[in-house]
Parts: C-alpha cells; sequence; structure tokens
C-alpha cells in the first residue's frame, strides 16, 4: 500500500513544488518531474515510485546547477563534474547530467578551448604556452588543446611581445641592463610565450635603444657606490675581486665596471 497525495502546492520559489501524502510526509519537486510522474492529489505513491520520483528529482537538480553553473561563464566539462560532485551529486549522476548538457551544447570542450584562446589573444593576458597549461588544468584534451590553438600565431605573439617587452623592460630600469632583460625574458616565459621569439623580440628591442644608454651608467653609479662602502674595509686586489664580482652578479658587463672602478680610483666623481 502506498500512500495519497493529499495536497500539492506551489512554493515561493518558481517551479518548485510541494507534495504532502496522508501519512503526514511531504517532499518538494521541480515542475518537470511533477508533471513526468504525473503527481496531483489523489495520486497514490508507492515506496517504488517515490524511488524513482526522487531519483528524477535529484537528476533534475543536477541538471539544473548545471546547467547555471556552466551558462553563467562557459566552463569545461570537468569544471562541471567536478562543481557537481562537490554538491555532492553522484558520479552516476554526474555523468548523466553531464550527458545532458552536452546534447543540449551547453557543454563542448572545444569550443569552449577555441573562446577561451580567442579571448587571450584579444586581452593579451598570456601566449600559448600558458593557454595550454590552463586548458590541459582544465581537462580538456590535447587535440582539442591544439586545434585551438591554431590561430595563436608566432606573428600575434610578436604583436603582444612589442608592446609587452619595452613595458617590462621600463619597469625593470633599475637594475642593471643584463639584470632587466633576464627578468623580462623570465616573465614573459613563465606567462607562456614562446623562448625563441621572447628572445628575438628582446634583441629588436635593445639593437633600438641607444648604444650608450644613460640609464644603465646611472645604474651602475648608483650600486658603484653602495658596493664601494660594503668593501671599504677591503683593499688592493681583495677589494677588487669583490667590487667587480657584486656587479657582474647585478647583471653588468665588465667593461662597465672596469670603466667605472677607473674613474673612482681617479676621484673623477668628486671632480
Amino acid at each position: 500500500m502506498g500512500q495519497k497525495v493529499t495536497r500539492v502546492s506551489q512554493k515561493k520559489r518558481q517551479a518548485r513544488y510541494q507534495v504532502e501524502l496522508d501519512g503526514g510526509d511531504a517532499f518538494s519537486v521541480s515542475e518537470d518531474v511533477l508533471i513526468t510522474f504525473n503527481i496531483f492529489k489523489g495520486t497514490v505513491i508507492d515506496a517504488d515510485l517515490l524511488a524513482q520520483i526522487k531519483k528524477a528529482e535529484s537528476d533534475e537538480q543536477a541538471y539544473q546547477q548545471g546547467l547555471v553553473y556552466a551558462m553563467g561563464q562557459r566552463r569545461s566539462t570537468q569544471q562541471v563534474a567536478q562543481k557537481l560532485q562537490g554538491l555532492g551529486f553522484s558520479d552516476a549522476v554526474v555523468l548523466q547530467t553531464l550527458a545532458r548538457l552536452e546534447e543540449v551544447t551547453v557543454l563542448n570542450d572545444q569550443l569552449f578551448a577555441e573562446t577561451y584562446v580567442d579571448q587571450i589573444i584579444h586581452a593579451q593576458k598570456m601566449g600559448p604556452h600558458g593557454a595550454a597549461y590552463k586548458l590541459k588544468m582544465w581537462g580538456v584534451a590535447t587535440d582539442m588543446i591544439e586545434t585551438a590553438l591554431v590561430v595563436f600565431t608566432d606573428a600575434i605573439q610578436l604583436d603582444h611581445l612589442q608592446v609587452k617587452v619595452p613595458a617590462l623592460m621600463q619597469k625593470y630600469s633599475s637594475s642593471a641592463q643584463l639584470r632587466a632583460v633576464q627578468k623580462t625574458s623570465q616573465y614573459l616565459v613563465k606567462q607562456g610565450y614562446d623562448r625563441a621569439l621572447v628572445q628575438k623580440q628582446l634583441q629588436s628591442y635593445l639593437a633600438a635603444q641607444s648604444v650608450a644608454d644613460p640609464t644603465e651608467w646611472e645604474n651602475l653609479t648608483r650600486d658603484g657606490w653602495l658596493a664601494v662602502q660594503r668593501y671599504q674595509q677591503y683593499t688592493g686586489w681583495e677589494f677588487m675581486k669583490r667590487f667587480k664580482g657584486a656587479l657582474y652578479r647585478r647583471g653588468y658587463q665588465l667593461d662597465m665596471i672596469d670603466e667605472w672602478l677607473r674613474l673612482y680610483q681617479r676621484d673623477e666623481f668628486n671632480s
């Protein structure tokens, strides 16, 4: 014997209904589940039917949660799966939900990857290797990633780098030029740009700069006086060894260090 439905009432939340049974039990269902199982006042619900209704309701909740999550911002299949698992849905329900979302093209990892790469290109946020890393982390298949990255050409990377290299070199301008180049290269490679293209753009940038860069000499002068103060207790070869080593490690060229040291020893900075 089952329990008879005594009342079906719409809840404040749209498309949700409260179902009350004569045994005192009650449960809520979505409008779709209500219609699917033809639940109305007088319907007799036994244990088997109630289990089917609850399963259908769980499936529908998972679908709606996945739909909202995937529609708010395009997501990968893995991202939606992880979200649903985090909400406590079983693996079977999650797999079924993913299949439903793929059927209505809400989930499409190829389109997701292509959209993401397009966004990255226009935002100049990172290079192709960085985009590939992100997509792989989100569970997108390697072949889909490779297809999506076809549009991220070397020419586009160089367009990005023509803007990024000067900005970063300016950011690191308080360092020796060699150190600034190293920092710029490391940052851009970490952001996913091709190492060879980064080096090519850096070479182009440096070639366009003045041969005698006053900023480099100003930085050397600043760091040179700091090194003089640090090693003032030493004399002769010991002083020169420590002085040159400190400035060389900071990225200055040895010929510039030697020239500065000659001027310092002749006391020309005070003349």
